[in-house]
């Protein structure tokens, strides 16, 4: 029976390889020796680093490699690039440690050794893992989700808090006539903040890829959310998804998750107190102050094609801490891993909806006659934005200017400076942001 496949997870794991021969002295007939490499005794050893892994993933694979025992093999290769293929060789797993990188991720360190058996160089043929096969107990549910499902993508925009925009920690607004296009998103990280009755406040950890909501008095609910863009989620149009999220409050043991449609205008939703959308599914989560995932899976209408909002909210957080880690939405009936893009991936997504020029200062001085000469910087955003964004203000600032023409599109900002007096004259403008969020 062949040896089980590991595959692992995708994150930016490292790896390196060395590879070692046994020498034998062969004598010859006429009494010479000759150095020869021993059959079948080049070895490859593999010591890999597996960081930033969730305490449920971490115990996933510590569980996975204790049951091997350094002694049952498993066959394993390197992901393929480009220019570097590699082939299946059978392993087994001779150590491991683990290290806690922060409050909520992890660090595996292994030692593969390769054991000399057939080596693989085919792939795995669509459809060769059976019902059959797993029934035998050859293949378990356990070996599949961790060889095979690692890798579901994420739906989610900046599903690990580290694309940041806006204000790291601060208050979270006390309304719910939010979110807008420009409202409501206090960390600019595509996640929208709103309570009621209170102001409780909020910390973005890039670290643990966690935030943490903490109570305040007179709060009634506090609301975290996101929305999807009609032209991400018309793939999932009429399937079957996975809600996952790790969770802990130390208030509060019921927090409720909300997933809505738009109801008539495609990616049009309304704010929480007057909304334009259709509930497609809720329920509840009973949760403690440990951190620890919980999952949820709904059949989606084909009306989701028209855009999609994903809601978690508690009641009264008057005092106590919320943290939510790790979001993410996928297709199947069953949570897999978690994964994210990398940071440059996850910030563009994030500016399609949100972008900031950091405060840059573009000085202009002229001379020229009577409102004879201007200036006229076009800004490019990086990405096409969701729609032609709203300009923060805060920025005409100079003596004797006055702005002709200030507009924006999708593709970038345009204004033109003019001069009101003959001779010297100047001008700074201090370029703020564009958002352009779902309404």
């Amino acid at each position: 029976m062949s040896s089980p496949i590991l595959i692992l997870p995708p994150t930016k794991w490292e790896f390196s390889q060395e590879v070692k021969a046994q020498i034998q002295n062969t004598k010859l007939g006429d009494g010479y020796g000759l150095m020869v490499i021993a059959p079948n005794s080049v070895r490859t050893t593999t010591e890999l680093i597996i960081p930033n892994l969730s305490t449920a993933d971490k115990d996933e694979i510590i569980d996975l490699f204790t049951s091997y025992g350094g002694i049952t093999k498993f066959r394993w290769r390197p992901l393929d690039t480009q220019y570097t293929p590699y082939n299946y060789k059978e392993y087994v797993c001779d150590k491991w440690s683990v290290i806690q990188q922060g409050t909520y991720l992890w660090q595996i360190t292994a030692t593969f050794i390769e054991q000399k058996t057939e080596i693989i160089t085919d792939t795995i043929a669509d459809g060769s893992i059976t019902t059959d096969k797993i029934a035998d107990g050859a293949v378990n549910f356990a070996k599949l989700n961790l060889s095979f499902k690692l890798n579901s993508l994420n739906y989610l925009k900046n599903p690990a808090l580290a694309v940041i925009q806006g204000a790291a920690s601060g208050t979270i607004p006390n309304s719910l006539n939010l979110p807008t296009a420009s409202l409501g998103y206090p960390g600019e990280s595509e996640w929208c903040l709103a309570a009621s009755g209170g102001n409780p406040s909020y910390v973005f950890d890039r670290s643990n890829q966690s935030l943490t909501i903490r109570g305040a008095t007179l709060t009634t609910a506090v609301y975290l959310l996101q929305r999807l863009e009609s032209r991400d989620t018309a793939k999932l149009s009429g399937k079957t998804v996975t809600l996952s999220v790790e969770l802990s409050n130390s208030q509060l043991s019921t927090v409720t998750w909300e997933l809505f449609r738009p109801t008539t205008t495609s990616d049009t939703h309304g704010t929480i107190a007057t909304p334009t959308q259709t509930l497609i599914a809720s329920g509840t989560w009973t949760v403690n102050s440990t951190l620890t995932r919980y999952t949820a899976t709904v059949t989606l209408p084909a009306e989701v094609s028209n855009g999609l909002e994903v809601r978690l909210r508690v009641g009264a957080q008057t005092s106590g801490t919320w943290v939510i880690a790790r979001p993410k939405l996928e297709e199947g009936s069953t949570a897999t891993a978690f994964v994210c893009d990398d940071y440059a991936v996850e910030l563009q997504k994030c500016q399609r909806y949100f972008y900031t020029l950091n405060n840059l200062v573009l000085n202009f001085t002229w001379y020229g006659e009577l409102g004879g000469r201007g200036h006229s910087p076009i800004i490019t955003f990086p990405v096409e934005m969701f729609q032609p964004p709203i300009k923060i203000a805060g920025w005409i600032d100079g003596f004797n200017a006055y702005v002709i023409v200030d507009y924006t599109t999708k593709q970038g900002y345009f204004t033109q400076i003019g001069n009101v007096n003959s001779g010297g004259a100047g001008a700074n403008l201090s370029l703020g942001s564009f958002a352009a969020h779902i309404p």
